[in-house]
């Protein structure tokens, strides 16, 4: 009898399972420690638990393991030729009573002298929680060379006493990338002919389940010889999914006729069409527009550019900027399907073309199903501006009126701009805050022209870099320079990453001191530093020294309401101040707040947050930036991995490669849509 791919290529090493490597690599140590300790793996059914617990109880009794820890097969421990290594209890088939797996322990709980024995209890939630109970004692305190497993999928249902004395292994199902990988390997060795987008729509309907990825390569291989996306469709009846998108984007585009053409290909029973209609609906709703990571289907979740395709679709016919603006859209269509779940055929086919009727002429009207829903409010033109990083080069090197004159001269609103964004994206992206703060006046010669002086407090600020640079951390400074009767000097505030530590503070005190004393042509530097990066007053250091630097910006208020941007600001008016023109730039970045790093850090679509493009002008200072860093750090590694699995599954097909990430990339959530655990501005 011809042996099935799964039992085939069951693991018989560390080294043959796919995608556990965390729990690969713990059982792998603990058998060459020879330490049986009571296990508890979890994890769906087909993901490879039993394997696991069979592979281990080999490996901790193998006179010969390989350098993984992997078992030889050829001992007389693997070769069965001594006392059994495993014995397995199934609980479902053999009743999960505390007197039938009393007995059962009881038959098999005898010291073993030499190696281990492991008593396999498979399918554990399925032990009534007498049963878990009268276990105890034997788990903690068990005879010499015998240990405990246990399996299952609902670890939750054990009872807590249990699981607290088992040491708990999670088997999670194989991503997209690895599952395809895993197949690709099989078909080679099995020569069995498949093509790309076969393997990667098998992986996607088998969900990543290891036995039920080889039931269906095997299944498919049989019935057709080649493993195609069709033939993966025609198999598993997935033609829908397609069909269910088609729907959706036909709704978002209130094409009537398009809506009818996707129904009528589609052979489902209509409570299965509307089963999947609302299903999509719903998991748009919490994912796309709430911004909540919810699992409504498993289907449904995987068609994520496809959501967001139709969540653009929805907004441009709408006329909304962001998803979260389509939300009263959304509670229409979901409060039209409350309470509609029984119906037969017929009345669901009228609930269906009904619910057609409000999404192409119902959605925008003043009277519908939700007739207090607040009006859509745009944002001013001055707010929707999008601060993108990478134009920051052209608003530091040149500046232009819009009568085409140079404003360059003086401090503008668009340098405030770049000051206050550039502050909030250091503590966004790289969870620090500025930490000191320079005034430097250059020496009497330097100071004899602009040039001279500019130059003398750039010298100062790129040897200040090189300090920096020593603590291999991330640093920055913003420098901005002014003019009073004296002549040109430079206020600095930067990241020092070595300030943490208190004693360099003296360090920092002599290195200024030393252009102090250098000499009479040396320039003249004062400094204040914030030591301790966790006291509350950091973030207060913070925005005092970064708001200090537009205290040269003149604002009569005029353009921007009763209140003038320094007002909104907060600047206190002891430290506003008027400034002489510069001829050259006003304002330089160094560091971790340059255009070009800024540019990088915010790589596939990571763009920052603005509280000032937004005028949220009380956020300002609150240091939402800080919740912000880590929400932005996980999904920054979210983005990263989604990439490298794209690039891992198609390695082979650069054109295609770069088509796909760049597809991904477009549907990626602006900064105010992507998931976070705090409420900004937008929903205060």
């Amino acid at each position: 009898m011809k042996l099935t791919l799964a039992n085939k290529y069951r693991p018989q090493r560390f080294e043959d399972i796919w995608g556990q490597a965390t729990s690969v690599k713990l059982l792998s140590r603990l058998a060459q420690l020879r330490h049986g300790r009571p296990l508890l793996l979890s994890g769906a059914y087909g993901s490879g638990k039993t394997s696991l617990v069979r592979l281990f109880a080999k490996a901790l009794n193998c006179e010969a393991p390989n350098e993984h820890g992997s078992p030889c097969h050829e001992c007389r421990f693997c070769l069965g030729q001594e006392h059994s290594c495993l014995v397995e209890y199934d609980v479902p088939a053999l009743g999960g009573e505390k007197d039938v797996v009393r007995g059962w322990v009881e038959a098999h709980h005898r010291e073993v002298r030499d190696g281990w024995r492991i008593l396999f209890f498979d399918e554990a939630h399925a032990l009534t929680p007498a049963a878990m109970t009268s276990l105890l004692k034997e788990v903690e305190d068990s005879k010499r060379g015998i240990a405990f497993a246990f399996a299952t999928t609902d670890p939750w249902q054990l009872t807590a006493a249990l699981r607290s004395r088992l040491l708990e292994i999670e088997v999670r199902p194989l991503d997209v990338a690895d599952a395809v990988e895993f197949l690709e390997s099989i078909a080679r060795r099995e020569g069995i002919a498949y093509d790309r987008e076969g393997l990667i729509l098998l992986a996607s309907v088998k969900q990543g389940h290891v036995r039920d990825l080889l039931g269906g390569l095997e299944h498919v291989a049989g019935a057709f010889g080649h493993v195609s996306a069709e033939n993966v469709k025609s198999i598993f009846c997935v033609h829908h999914l397609e069909l269910l998108v088609e729907y959706f984007q036909a709704l978002a585009a209130g094409d009537s006729e398009g809506q009818m053409s996707a129904m009528r290909k589609w052979h489902d029973p209509i409570s299965a069409k509307v089963q999947g209609v609302r299903a999509l609906l719903t998991s748009i709703f919490y994912n796309e527009i709430l911004g909540q990571k919810v699992l409504i289907d498993a289907f449904v979740d995987s068609l994520i550019s496809e959501r967001f395709g139709i969540v653009s679709g929805f907004c441009e016919r709408l006329n909304v900027d962001s998803p979260r603006k389509l939300e009263r859209f959304w509670e229409k269509m979901l409060s039209f399907w409350a309470g509609r779940q029984s119906m037969d055929e017929t009345g669901l086919t009228l609930c269906l073309s009904l619910f057609e009727n409000l999404v192409n002429r119902g959605l925008t009207d003043g009277v519908g199903l939700i007739s207090t829903a607040v009006p859509i409010v745009e944002r001013p033109s001055a707010q929707q501006a999008v601060w993108i990083p990478h134009v920051a080069t052209e608003l530091i090197s040149e500046r232009f009126s819009e009568d085409g004159g140079r404003t360059d001269q003086y401090l503008s609103r668009a340098d405030v701009r770049e000051i206050v964004n550039r502050a909030s994206f250091f503590i966004q992206h790289h969870g620090r805050m500025m930490n000191a703060a320079f005034t430097v006046f250059p020496g009497w010669r330097a100071k004899s022209s602009e040039r001279t002086a500019i130059e003398a407090i750039r010298q100062f600020r790129e040897k200040l870099d090189c300090l920096c640079s020593d603590a291999g951390e991330p640093h920055a400074s913003m420098t901005v320079y002014e003019r009073d009767l004296d002549g040109v000097f430079g206020r600095i505030v930067a990241h020092v990453p070595q300030i943490v530590d208190p004693n360099f503070a003296t360090v920092l005190a002599d290195w200024c001191n030393g252009f102090n004393e250098d000499n009479s042509e040396g320039p003249f530097v004062e400094w204040d530093q914030k030591c301790d990066p966790k006291n509350s007053t950091s973030l207060t250091f913070h925005w005092d020294r970064v708001l200090a630097l537009c205290g040269s910006f003149y604002d009569d208020g005029v353009s921007h309401g009763a209140c003038s941007l320094l007002d909104h600001l907060q600047i206190p008016r002891k430290i506003r101040r008027p400034s002489g023109p510069i001829r050259s730039p006003l304002l330089e970045f160094s560091g971790a707040l340059t255009a070009e790093s800024i540019e990088k850090s915010c790589m596939n679509n990571m763009l920052p947050l603005s509280a000032f493009d937004a005028q949220a002008w009380p956020w300002i200072r609150r240091g939402w930036e800080q919740k912000e860093f880590v929400d932005r750090q996980g999904e920054v590694n979210r983005r990263r991995d989604e990439i490298a699995k794209i690039q891992r599954l198609w390695s082979g097909d650069h054109s295609r490669q770069l088509a796909e990430v760049e597809k991904l990339i477009k549907n990626w959530s602006l900064a105010e849509n992507r998931n976070r655990s705090w409420r900004g501005w937008w929903l205060a």
